[in-house]
């Protein structure tokens, strides 16, 4: 077995590890006993290679059970004492630094706080001190007004509570995915001490968004400046509700959210428009790169959108090289590392399997697919730019066809729905996006030099706009655009990937891709 094989294997065996880590807890003797058996092995059997390789597997899969359960305890993440601990303890006043962007809703701001002092208020029952200093992050939610930015020092006098569990949605692990474990709902009072503290850089990248985003509202109107700011920046606040459920009917949500599934496709249909003006391959992979990390420096360099931007820059490496296992083991080395940082991603971060199976199914589907449809006789009658059109068209149906068969199961665990008209409205809307993209980057940059000018230009993407807000209206709107299903069982996501991949290699065999490592 080659090298390359044995280190798929490994980091396979540990993304394994994590998947069943997050389902079952053991105890550190059952643990040992894992670790004991891997060692087991490989001395005693060291002479067959294969068994060896076991070995080491279940070795990699114990180092994941340990590092799933090491980073679930709050004690391990921070040298103070974990803001956690305080609980559920009554009211207190707490002191931190806003963390992130503030997430602003119709009624409320959340703000997610870096604590960094405590001091109860009453007399409660703990062997905690009553004022100390502490770490960890907190989710504050609060009254829309007065607002208060990133990098301001606060002070929060509420009741600290432990995130709760609704029927339909795990609150607590869907914090605890970002090591948040406490939450403080509308708090007595907050009041500002100071501002200006946090990364310099960020500040200076949330002051130009946020200025990039007023000069998109001056440009162009509603909905389809909420839209445009959606879009370039992922900021989805302001979109009315009623289009913003069109747009979940019709299956395209992606191309508004700042996540792997949105970045993996747009990059791929950036690629695919750059391909029909017949730029070089090294030109298209260059400059769709850079558009991903432009947009990535846009949105603050967050973890999950680095982690998006990572996973769709490998998926363009795959498609710019051909070389499909080389980029197959960098893509799961790349879950693989990102789940060492942070094993809870992998059960409670949508995003991340978003991320990760669109990537798997563009790198192995869309190729074997392409090859089925190379040749169609309705082709060869047309000229030869409605000919290359064609092709582009294609290209983004199969890619979108592609990427939701790989995550279906996600989708409709995680959203509870299935959009029957979504690849019909992708492949209407995702061959306007790059230029939506960039008459939309190009209309704002001139509102920050002259606002009159970016007016006139605001007009050729409103048109792009407004042809995309009406057909999502308009196939929402269709009978069964989508079907609600509710407690999706696991078991028919285990049974869909095993019918998928089964379905592969039959696809595959079909489309004479046997050639070559698989």
């Amino acid at each position: 077995m080659s090298k390359a094989k044995i280190f798929l294997l490994l980091c396979f065996s540990f993304i394994v590890g994590i998947g069943l880590s997050s389902l079952i807890k053991i105890p550190p003797s059952f643990l040992g006993g894992i670790l004991i058996l891997g060692i087991f092995l490989i001395s005693v059997f060291w002479k067959n290679k294969k068994i060896v390789l076991l070995g080491f597997c279940v070795i990699v899969a114990a180092v994941a059970f340990w590092r799933q359960d090491f980073l679930s305890k709050p004690e391990n993440l921070s040298p103070e004492i974990p803001i956690s601990s305080y609980n559920d303890l009554g009211e207190a006043s707490i002191i931190g630094i806003i963390d992130n962007e503030p997430e602003a809703g119709p009624a409320a701001v959340k703000y997610e706080v870096r604590a960094s002092k405590i001091k109860l208020a009453g007399n409660a029952e703990t062997n905690l001190p009553a004022q100390a200093g502490v770490g960890g992050r907190i989710i504050v939610t609060a009254r829309k007004y007065p607002r208060y930015q990133y990098g301001d020092e606060i002070e929060i006098v509420g009741k600290l509570k432990t995130p709760p569990k609704f029927d339909d949605f795990d609150y607590r692990a869907f914090l605890a995915k970002d090591d948040i474990f406490s939450v403080i709902a509308y708090p007595k009072y907050i009041n500002q001490i100071s501002f200006g503290n946090g990364k310099i850089y960020y500040r200076y990248i949330l002051s130009f968004k946020n200025k990039f985003e007023e000069v998109i509202a001056q440009i162009l109107p509603e909905p389809q400046a909420s839209f445009l700011s959606a879009l370039l920046i992922g900021s989805r606040q302001a979109i009315p509700p009623d289009l913003m459920e069109a747009f979940n009917t019709a299956g395209v949500t992606h191309i508004i959210a700042i996540s792997g599934y949105n970045i993996t496709i747009i990059a791929f249909v950036l690629a695919a428009f750059l391909g029909f003006l017949r730029l070089s391959r090294p030109m298209i992979f260059w400059l769709t790169l850079l558009t991903i990390l432009f947009f990535t420096a846009l949105t603050g360099a967050q973890a999950s959108v680095v982690r998006a931007a990572i996973m769709g820059s490998l998926v363009l490496l795959a498609s710019k090289e051909g070389r499909i296992y080389q980029v197959t083991n960098a893509l799961v080395f790349a879950a693989a590392a990102m789940l060492w940082f942070n094993p809870k991603l992998l059960r409670w971060d949508a995003g991340f399997q978003l991320s990760f199976l669109a990537a798997l199914g563009l790198i192995y589907f869309q190729p074997i697919l392409a090859r089925i449809f190379m040749k169609q006789e309705m082709e060869e009658k047309l000229t030869p730019f409605a000919k290359r059109a064609f092709e582009k068209i294609k290209e983004i149906f199969l890619t979108t066809i592609s990427a939701q068969a790989a995550v279906l199961p996600v989708l409709i665990y995680n959203f509870d729905r299935l959009s029957l008209i979504s690849p019909l409205a992708n492949v209407l809307i995702l061959p306007a996006i790059p230029l939506t993209m960039f008459f939309g980057f190009i209309s704002a940059a001139l509102g920050f030099v002259f606002m009159p000018l970016a007016k006139i230009a605001a007009s050729v993407v409103w048109l792009f706009l407004s042809y995309e807000i009406w057909v999502v209206e308009g196939l929402a709107k269709f009978p069964y655009a989508s079907l609600e299903i509710f407690n999706f069982p696991f078991i028919f996501a285990v049974l869909y990937y095993a019918l998928l991949i089964w379905l592969g290699f039959w696809l595959k065999k079909r489309a004479g891709l046997f050639s070559g490592p698989v």
